[in-house]
């Protein structure tokens, strides 16, 4: 006859076993553990940052900045009169000191305005930043050389003749009038450049550059250096 007496004991014990776990592990119960050993993990790797070595501390970084988008500019024009005078007469000879010829004397006296603008190719500056730090300013040096000539020319519709007197027997000659005017054109830039046209536009371009690249740095956080260098 088979014992059937622990069976029901078995069963009672598992039921009981069964409402032990339930009573004490309660699934609210099972969630803040969870929590618990997250947090515990994020302390963990809190600890582990916290305790490694710190990081080596700032260095001022040199770069560059690139004027390119200006491109070549003229920061200053000017326009100036120059006259001059033909004054020839046909010669016996071909030689400087030969007699001139009798009734041979032509003479015109004329003007021309020449436009001249000086300025500077951008492109080819190249500034250098020194970064701010948190005690003092940052530095932006500028390398700028003198301003060059960048455009000179004869206004075509402003000659103005002043006096001619022209011989019948020596007409004055158009490739000497072309030789006279390239040598009032050479005229007229030294002309400028000794009224100051080259120190103008070079005051000019610092202004330029200084709204240019504070429109891309803050003034409050950099200084501008303009250092004069020759090209």
């Amino acid at each position: 006859m088979e014992d059937y007496t622990n069976e029901p004991k078995k069963k009672s014990g598992k039921k009981v076993l069964k409402m032990i776990v339930n009573k004490i592990i309660h699934p609210n119960i099972i969630s803040l553990i969870v929590v618990a050993v997250i947090v515990g993990g994020l302390f963990f790797f809190i600890g582990k940052v916290s305790n490694s070595e710190p990081e080596p501390e700032h260095k001022e970084v040199v770069t560059q900045l690139s004027l390119k988008d200006i491109g070549t500019l003229s920061t200053q024009e000017a326009y100036v009169t120059v006259v001059e005078a033909m004054d020839e007469n046909r010669k016996l000879y071909d030689a400087e000191d030969a007699p001139d010829v009798p009734l041979t004397n032509s003479v015109c006296v004329f003007s021309h305005d020449f436009q001249i603008t000086a300025g500077y190719d951008f492109e080819k500056i190249k500034p250098t930043i020194k970064q701010k730090t948190d005690s003092q300013k940052g530095v932006i040096t500028v390398p700028l050389p003198d301003a060059n000539i960048l455009t000179s020319g004869m206004l075509s519709d402003k000659e103005e003749v002043y006096y001619e007197r022209e011989s019948i027997f020596n007409n004055l000659s158009e490739a000497k009038k072309a030789e006279l005017r390239a040598e009032m054109g050479d005229k007229a830039e030294n002309i400028v450049v000794e009224n100051g046209l080259l120190d103008k536009a070079k005051s000019n371009a610092k202004k330029v550059l200084k709204n240019f690249i504070y429109n891309i740095y803050d003034s409050n956080d950099y200084d501008i250096v303009f250092e004069d260098v020759k090209e």
